[in-house]
């Protein structure tokens, strides 16, 4: 939440409340019904939702509500790169630092998935290069290593 009090008077926050309000849009924090959210990413890309569907039945069994914040983070992000690479020019890169996370015991490969999501989208994949673990919070799920994925808008 630091990052919307930084950005506070740029982004015309007038409050407290605007700020929570602003803080519930990013990518990952909505739910989404699963069944409907795996149905949308496989009309996307199939391999993706393949990879995504025994994982998130496997967490839903253990907690609902991360099940559907799994599946909305990557449903979301879905729409998210068909609006970047409309914007973006051709030969363009896009890269991205992210890494599995590890909900409730289960290992979500969020650079493997969203790759397929990016090549499904029009991109091409340059590559990811594992990159330097930092320390997060002790209530974050735990990410062990970080990758940096660059890909082309062709």
């Amino acid at each position: 939440m630091l990052e919307y009090f930084w950005l506070y008077e740029l982004l015309g926050l007038v409050s407290i409340e605007k700020v929570r309000e602003l803080r519930s849009k990013p990518i990952g924090f909505r739910r989404t019904d699963v069944s409907l959210g795996l149905q949308h990413l496989a009309e996307r890309s199939a391999p993706a939702s393949q990879i995504l569907e025994s994982l998130v039945m496997k967490i839903r069994k253990i907690s609902e509500k991360e099940a559907q914040n799994v599946v909305a983070y990557f449903v979301d992000f879905a729409q998210h790169l068909t609006a970047a690479r409309g914007a973006m020019k051709p030969g363009a890169v896009y890269a991205i630092v992210v890494g599995e996370s590890h909900i409730r015991g289960i290992t979500v490969p969020a650079p493997k998935v969203l790759t397929l999501l990016f090549e499904a989208s029009g991109f091409e994949s340059l590559g990811s290069w594992h990159y330097m673990k930092f320390p997060r919070r002790s209530n974050s799920r735990t990410i062990n290593i970080d990758y940096v994925c660059c890909f082309r808008n062709s």
